[in-house]
Parts: C-alpha cells; structure tokens; sequence
C-alpha cells in the first residue's frame, strides 16, 4: 500500500515537473517572439525616419540602425499651477538634443528667422518631415509625433477603424506592438475640438506609447512638457496640461463641443482629475489633442494625457 503511494506521489510530482517546465517553454516562446516583433518594430521605425527625416529639405538628425546601437480673449480653465513659467523644455532624443537651446520645441529643427514687413526677426519653423517619402513606405501617415524626450518619436496613422493597428505596424506589418494611430473618426488634419491618439502599453516592455506612464511622476512635466506634432498641413507644440488614470469607458470622447460653456466643462472635468499640475491654460476655442493607452493588459484602465496644440512659427516654403 506504501509502495503504491510512494509511486503515485513521484508519479505526481514528475507531472507537476513537466507541467511547469512546459510552462515555462510556452513562456519563454511567448517573449521571444515579442522580443522578435520588438526588434522588428524598432528596425521599421528606424527606416521610416531615415525616409521621412534625411529626405526632408531641412531634416533633424536621425538616429542609428538598432543593431548598431550602443546602449541606448478666452476665459481659462481651472488647469492652472501658480508662480510656474509657462515654458517649452528641451523633450529631444539624445541625438537631436546635442546643441538645442533651452526652451527648443521637441523634434523641430533649428529656426531660420525672417525679417520681413516687420522689421523684427520671427521665427520660421520649417517642417522635419518628408511626407511624401513617409507615406511611400506608410500610406495611412497622418503625422509624426516626437516626445518624452525622444521615447516617443514615431509616425502617426489612421485607419479605417480603430482596431487594424492595434496588431500592424505602421507599414501594415502584422505585429503585437502595433502602431501609434489618430481615431478614425477624428478629421487627419487635426482640426476637431479634440483628436485622440492610441498606442499600446506592454506588461512585458514595449509599446509605442509607453513612455506616456512617466507623468504619473509629477516632476516628469518638467522634463518633457510638451510634444511636438508634424503634420502635412503645419507643425504645433502639444503642451500637456493633463494627465490621469481613468476607466475606459468614464473618459469623455468628445471631438467637438457644442458651447465654449461645453469646452469648459470638460477642462474643468479633465483637470480636477489630473495627477500633474502645470501653466499650461486651456480655454474654449483650443484644440485639445488626448494620447490614450493601456495601464495593463488585465484590466481596463487607460493612462490619459491631455494637450493643447499650439501652432509652431509658419512653415517656411
């Protein structure tokens, strides 16, 4: 009779063995295969912005292969933190960031300025980014979005859902990472009262918007206050004025706003909610741009971060 439960107990034991070594095989083919996409995503994004950034007339400087990387009149809302100085910081990558002054919008290149009928010099922002060459290789290309100090610098698409890329690349490539996408419902001009953007957060690392889950950090505004939106028909500072952690379906996804009383509700809505308190003063009128994405795969939470986009100087011809 002991013999037998002997038997049964090694014979349960080598089940549990096997059961937890297969397991772990399943798991480890699990991130391989993401570390795989990741590499693949990384290496997409690196050809994009070679097209998109060297072809430009004006480019940025881009970055290197990843294999060859070495390491790494209106009424304002209640958004207000006194005594702060409403002022853009550096949010370049560390290779765009190499002789930026203080102040530098994220991802624009060093100013031209022009003199003309004003007797002053103004600012003239040319645009970074080819369009042409970017939807060559990304056809739904909306815009390039450059932030977080560089984390973010990737280019915008819009499908004809809000499902395709969740699970393609920007060039449709079939992949987990996805891509970073403008709402299909929103106008690709960035002309509604408020656009959204959506990019996956991964449990295990990755995703393109990621980095946005460092203003959970209230000091993080400080180093990465705004973003910088390329688009065919101009370029604008996003300056973040919000961000929070809320249910997905309790967020108001509003485009537009039927009354400036209406915007301001909503302002006011957005900011008691947020987690970060910065100078930047929404008001009716402004166009808000929302970055949207996952806290977890487990639940629904989704990490908000709210902008105001403000126009860059007008592109020089």
């Amino acid at each position: 009779m002991r013999q037998r439960m002997r038997r049964a107990y090694r014979a349960l034991l080598w089940l549990l063995l096997a059961a937890l070594l297969a397991a772990a095989g399943v798991a480890g083919i699990h991130l391989w295969r993401l570390a795989r996409e990741q590499a693949q995503a990384e290496r997409l994004l690196w050809e994009m912005r070679q097209a998109a950034l060297s072809a430009s007339e004006n480019p940025v400087q881009t970055d290197t292969p990843p294999e060859a990387a070495s390491g790494t009149g209106h009424e304002p809302s209640s958004c207000t933190a006194s005594g702060r100085e409403n002022k853009l910081l550096p949010a370049l990558s560390p290779e765009h960031a190499s002789g930026a002054e203080a102040g530098a919008v994220p991802g624009a290149p060093s100013a031209s300025f022009s003199q003309e009928g004003t007797g002053k010099e103004v600012p003239v922002h040319t645009c970074p980014v080819d369009f042409e060459a970017l939807r060559a290789r990304c056809p739904d290309a909306a815009a390039w979005l450059t932030g977080c100090g560089g984390a973010i610098d990737t280019p915008i698409v819009q499908g004809a859902d809000n499902v395709y890329y969740l699970e393609h690349l920007p060039d449709g490539t079939h992949n987990r990472l996805g891509a970073a996408f403008l709402d299909s419902e929103n106008r690709p001009d960035f002309t509604d009262g408020q656009s959204f953007l959506f990019g996956h957060h991964m449990d295990t690392g990755g995703g393109v918007f990621s980095p946005l889950l460092n203003y959970q950090e209230p000091e993080y505004w400080r180093q990465a206050p705004a973003f910088a939106l390329h688009t065919p028909e101009g370029c604008f500072s996003a300056e973040v004025f919000a961000a929070f952690v809320i249910q997905e379906r309790a967020y108001p996804y509003q485009r537009e706003f039927s009354s400036a009383e209406a915007m301001r509700i909503f302002l006011n809505e957005v900011c008691a909610r947020s987690q970060i308190e910065t100078s930047v003063q929404p008001a009716p009128g402004d166009r808000i741009l929302t970055l949207c994405t996952c806290t977890s795969k487990t639940n629904d939470l989704r990490y908000v971060v709210c902008t105001r986009l403000a126009p860059l100087a007008d592109a020089a011809e």
